[in-house]
């Protein structure tokens, strides 16, 4: 079928090419397919294949869908630079609701690589090998999953595929079509033969193209044999979205007060500053957690300067910490396991946390005074400095076999350290007080 284009989107079917060039290489999880290249206005011929479809859209339908696994597997055999090479990569995309989904990439090869990224509710999850999971509010994140990691949006365009009748693939009717290097646009460059199954609405449901090719396809150097694979499946059944072990726990969601500033929203916890002063507080807390979903309030915990709200949500243990500030209240929402090995004998000087490698005794500063206990979780006030009472904690937690997951930062008025081992994570949170500066060790 002979077609004119302008030349951005006759460059469009040189995609594949540099898909290819970059998919013989292992993936960091940072890395991402080239989007299309651009070229100067203009029209230029080129001959596609002699059948009638056009696949311009391979992501067409999906945002449809309520839930779908959706997986693109590479794999090539062939050499670099006279070497053998052989290697696979898989994309496997699941989509429990249009708001929750997960991208795995497995590679094989000389550089095995598992990338886990995950959005569920208002948090964005990342783990790349045996690196700790990491969260992010989904608000900070530049580009959904979605937008980047689609699977079927890899795949090039294939125009004037042959209609070889309807046939019925992973449970779901389509049309089958038939196409060789002619409908990639490559033709004299490799050779390839594909087969793609669409539904009535054009949703691609498989895909599977096998392209040999050398220098001229894949780059200098290199020749080989590519196969893709993709499939649609359990299309509106369901699947399950599910974090590896270790990964930190999501953003909270609970009322904040409508004045709230420096909003700070971190997994597992979130903070901000009110010009309410500390009993208003207090009040819009006791008066508004009532009406969120089931929980129970213990009693509040309450000193000159601090108030402290500790309740169960679900499986969450919620904890709100209330400080007075110079001018109003810092507030401290922070969740926990339900599970409960903290102490509650008010002359320990210890915090007792559990994890998968036994029981560990994380001590308090020697003079810390106006001590607030709960379950999993430690406050008291301390003369000691930021930066003093952070080193504290480095040496101690490493001690016990804590990883440093996040160095000492600082946001909206507070100063953070993360600390991981096995499944557990410390957030110790410090604040600066009039009344001696504030330190808060919560166990998730």
């Amino acid at each position: 079928m002979n077609q004119s284009h302008s030349k951005p989107v006759a460059f469009a079917m040189v995609v594949l090419c540099v898909m290819v060039i970059l998919t013989t290489y292992p993936l960091a999880a940072q890395d991402k397919p080239e989007g299309t290249p651009t070229a100067e206005a203009g029209s230029i011929e080129m001959l596609f294949g002699s059948g009638s479809f056009n696949l311009t859209a391979p992501e067409n339908g999906l945002a449809d869908l309520t839930s779908y696994r959706a997986t693109l597997m590479l794999s090539f055999d062939g050499t670099i630079k006279g070497q053998p090479s052989q290697w696979s990569r898989t994309y496997t995309m699941l989509v429990e609701t249009p708001a929750v989904r997960s991208m795995m990439i497995d590679t094989t090869g000389d550089n095995p690589l598992h990338v886990f990224m995950a959005e569920i509710e208002d948090t964005s999850y990342e783990q790349s090998g045996e690196a700790l999971c990491s969260a992010t509010a989904l608000t900070q994140v530049e580009s959904l999953l979605a937008e980047t990691w689609e699977p079927a949006s890899f795949i090039n365009s294939v125009i004037g595929a042959d209609d070889d009748g309807t046939e019925s693939v992973n449970s779901i009717e389509t049309h089958r079509y038939t196409f060789s290097e002619s409908a990639l646009g490559i033709s004299g460059i490799a050779e390839a033969t594909g087969e793609l199954w669409v539904t009535t609405d054009n949703t691609l449901v498989r895909l599977t193209l096998v392209t040999t090719g050398g220098a001229n396809y894949f780059g200098a150097g290199i020749q080989g044999t590519l196969n893709w694979n993709y499939q649609l499946i359990d299309v509106n059944q369901p699947v399950a979205v599910t974090l590896p072990v270790g990964c930190p726990s999501g953003i909270i969601s609970i009322p904040i007060l409508p004045d709230a500033t420096d909003l700070i929203q971190l997994p597992g916890m979130t903070s901000y500053l009110t010009l309410t002063d500390l009993p208003g507080t207090t009040a819009f807390y006791q008066a508004q957690l009532p009406a969120t979903d089931e929980q129970s309030l213990t009693p509040v915990t309450d000193t000159d300067s601090t108030t402290l709200i500790d309740f169960t949500q679900g499986e969450q243990r919620i904890t709100i910490v209330m400080s007075k500030a110079e001018n109003g209240t810092l507030v401290h929402i922070m969740r926990a396991s339900i599970a409960a090995d903290a102490p509650t004998d008010a002359t320990t000087e210890v915090l007792t946390v559990s994890t998968a490698s036994g029981t560990v005794d994380i001590p308090l500063l020697p003079d810390a005074t106006s001590v607030i206990r709960m379950p999993n979780a430690i406050g008291f006030n301390t003369g000691s400095d930021i930066a003093s009472a952070a080193l504290f904690y480095d040496e101690k937690l490493i001690a016990l076999g804590f990883q440093l997951y996040r160095p000492l930062f600082e946001l909206g008025g507070s100063s953070y350290v993360y600390y991981a081992l096995d499944n557990t994570v410390i957030v110790l949170v410090l604040t600066e007080s009039a009344e001696g500066n504030n330190v808060f060790i919560l166990v998730q």
